[in-house]
């Protein structure tokens, strides 16, 4: 037999074997929403440098396309995410990208998400995972487009610039963050 008493902001359930406290009661239920942004998207997605369509090619990409860029060591074709986030909050960060019909995309692609005066910089093998939404982690973001996710050719491999999701999971700090 369960019986849950509140008290205030918080809630003890008792149970025939104990009592537990039950912690994370004192925050409204969150409304979750996600914000995408395609390379195709008018809005939020811009790049810099020499980026190609692979009109589809690659396979399993988000929406009709993908661009990808080739390898090159200084990395000066960049591709930018740049949300316009509602509400000031963490956020979880996804990234999408296309098959590598070719065998020729990094191993090493380097992603950057920059956040609330934070910048983390990730190595993403673009020959594993493709097709699919893959986390970057939850991040902290500031009402507004300053916070943004880059990619540029500056892996071992070509490059690819495909779609970011941007997750909204609440106002207070989940337990683990980047």
């Amino acid at each position: 037999m369960r019986k849950i008493v509140g008290i205030g902001l918080v809630v003890f359930i008792f149970t025939t074997v104990g009592v537990s406290l039950v912690k994370g009661m004192t925050e409204k239920p969150v409304e979750p929403f996600e914000i995408i942004i395609d390379n195709s998207s008018k809005e939020g997605f811009t790049t810099k440098g020499q980026w190609m369509s692979d009109q589809g090619q690659g396979g399993q990409n988000y929406g009709t396309d993908s661009l990808w860029a080739y390898v090159n060591p200084k990395g000066t074709d960049i591709a930018w995410w740049r949300p316009n986030l509602p509400k000031d909050g963490y956020y979880e960060v996804f990234i999408w990208y296309c098959g590598d019909p070719n065998n020729d995309h990094a191993t090493n692609a380097p992603f950057i998400v920059v956040s609330d005066g934070k910048t983390d910089t990730f190595a993403i093998n673009l020959k594993k995972n493709y097709g699919k939404w893959n986390s970057l982690g939850i991040f902290r973001f500031r009402k507004g487009d300053k916070g943004y996710v880059s990619t540029n050719s500056g892996g071992n491999g070509n490059a690819i610039a495909d779609a970011v999701k941007f997750v909204f999971v609440g106002t207070r700090k989940p337990k683990e963050t980047k």
